[in-house]
């Protein structure tokens, strides 16, 4: 038997009771409502007066928690975090809490499960992606946040792990262990087996390597079709590096 799942809409309510300087408002001024009516819009009301239509938004509830208020910029002031998705796709969009309104947090608009690291100042965010674990790390300069460390999990002992500067330029890229440890790390095709200049069917080149030619993993990508592609390495009388499917692999 199917599971039914209720949709329900919920609206955020900025309410001030008092006048504040400059009319802004902080954290104490939100409120989370649910409702089963259609078109629920989000507002900013003072004193009864709508000032502001913020967001529309659907949510499957099942749990208590609506929202978090987290400082993931590490500006001093706490970003509002509304809850968009639960369970393993737990996600929330991610607004900046300005002078009289919500404003979408561009750098970052989507988080989903997070750790706050203050010591480092940076932002841990876990997701899963074809059901393989991926972290990326975000961290912070004088000027802005920016994605300085991918991790994707190629097994339950391995991740490729990449490195990026503040003009998302890949810095760093290698294989290592959970212990952190760099490794290299080689498979042996199990048949014969096209190359691609790009993780595409489109891409696909007349050369090829055999089965038992052994290749080095470089990097793993999975289309939009849920294909997993590896990057390798293969030394011959020249060093080649294409994308090969996945399956071709043992």
């Amino acid at each position: 038997m199917k599971k039914c799942i209720k949709k329900m809409l919920y609206s955020v309510v900025i309410v001030s009771s008092i006048t504040f300087a400059n009319d802004c408002i902080n954290t104490k001024d939100i409120k989370v409502t649910i409702s089963n009516k259609q078109g629920i819009d989000t507002a900013i009301v003072y004193n009864g007066v709508v000032t502001n239509q913020l967001l529309k938004e659907e949510i499957v509830m099942r749990g208590k928690t609506l929202y978090q208020l987290a400082d993931i910029n590490f500006d001093g002031k706490n970003e509002f975090l509304l809850q968009t998705d639960i369970g393993a796709n737990l996600s929330y969009s991610v607004y900046i809490i300005a002078c009289d309104k919500l404003i979408p947090y561009k750098p970052i608009p989507y988080i989903g499960n997070y750790k706050i690291d203050n010591a480092k100042k940076q932002l841990i965010i876990y997701r899963k992606e074809y059901n393989k674990g991926v972290i990326n790390t975000y961290c912070n300069d004088v000027q802005k946040q920016y994605l300085c460390k991918i991790e994707n999990f190629f097994n339950e002992t391995l991740k490729i792990e990449k490195s990026l500067n503040t003009n998302g330029e890949i810095i760093f890229q290698g294989i290592k262990t959970n212990e952190d440890k760099e490794v290299d790390y080689f498979v042996t095709l199990i048949k014969k087996t096209y190359l691609s200049k790009f993780p595409s069917e489109s891409s696909q080149s007349k050369m090829y390597l055999i089965a038992s030619d052994k290749v080095k993993l470089l990097d793993t990508k999975t289309d939009e079709s849920g294909q997993e592609w590896y990057y390798i390495s293969y030394q011959g009388k020249k060093e080649i590096k294409a994308w090969i499917k996945a399956e071709a692999v043992k």
